[in-house]
């Protein structure tokens, strides 16, 4: 709502002590405000000079696509970011948010790129520390569905694909897994949280590190996500379709006799 987007703002100013944010995000949708009110009063903060720009996070598409078209309509700022879940073992966003950035011009920025440290290939040491997050026994409720979902198995087979890349590129798992990120172009930076030096300079090294299409069509290939559908029927779509002309141009002949033939029972 504007009284705690303005609220939240002016603490934030008063932490940081400036003057202004250049990146401000709203963190959820809230369905119980109207998406013109939040808006508003982001494009009002801007003119205002208190921040410069305004981005979003953990959004479903048909949300962005709202945003996006109320802010055009009324010419208020447009998002330029999304700040959503996104790893290897994570790759929801993929879809159908991924396209949508990409096809608007807002950038992707990734949070828990290392899947919660799962990523960094500690999980799977062979004495393994139990103060890590998910072998811990007071779970949350998010960080239990989080573990659920990048311990099974397809998931193990995605590890091991980034650890043999890792002795590949004489590297390890967390920059390998880094790389692959921000080799996206619609990927703009990823957020990586860290309890040492160490794991800062691993972390720094995925910015540097180059991956060869084929380790990274391994990767893809290992970590492929479920689709739901639609988009798993207009992927196969657009693959069928683009296979080659010559396909298309059968595909066509055998729909023209088709109807032929409905004609001629007819």
């Amino acid at each position: 709502s504007r009284k705690n987007i303005i609220k939240s703002l002016d603490e934030s100013l008063k932490r940081l002590k400036t003057d202004y944010i250049d990146l401000f995000q709203v963190h959820n949708y809230d369905p119980t405000t109207p998406v013109e009110e939040t808006l508003s009063t982001l494009d009002h903060l801007i003119d205002e000079g208190k921040i410069l720009h305004a981005g979003l996070s953990n959004f479903s598409a048909w949300q962005i696509m709202e945003s996006i078209a109320v802010s055009r309509e009324k010419g208020y700022e447009v998002y330029v970011s999304a700040q959503m879940q996104y790893n290897i073992l994570c790759r929801d966003i993929e879809a159908s948010i991924i396209p949508l950035c990409k096809k608007y011009g807002i950038g992707i920025i990734a949070w828990s790129p290392l899947a919660g440290g799962v990523l960094s290939g500690k999980y799977f040491a062979s004495s393994v520390a139990k103060k890590y997050r998910y072998n811990r026994s007071d779970l949350s409720e998010f960080t239990r569905i989080c573990k659920e979902r990048y311990f099974d198995t397809n998931c193990k087979n995605a590890i091991k694909s980034v650890a043999n890349i890792a002795r590949e590129t004489n590297s390890s798992p967390s920059p390998v897994s880094l790389a692959w990120l921000l080799e996206n172009e619609v990927v703009s930076s990823v957020l990586l949280g860290v309890t040492s030096i160490a794991q800062l300079e691993e972390g720094i090294k995925g910015g540097t590190l180059s991956l060869s299409k084929n380790q990274l069509e391994r990767i893809n290939s290992d970590s492929a996500p479920y689709l739901p559908y639609p988009e798993w029927m207009i992927d196969w779509m657009n693959r069928s379709i683009s296979s080659s002309r010559k396909g298309m141009l059968n595909y066509k002949r055998k729909l023209d006799n088709s109807l032929c033939e409905i004609e001629y029972v007819k």
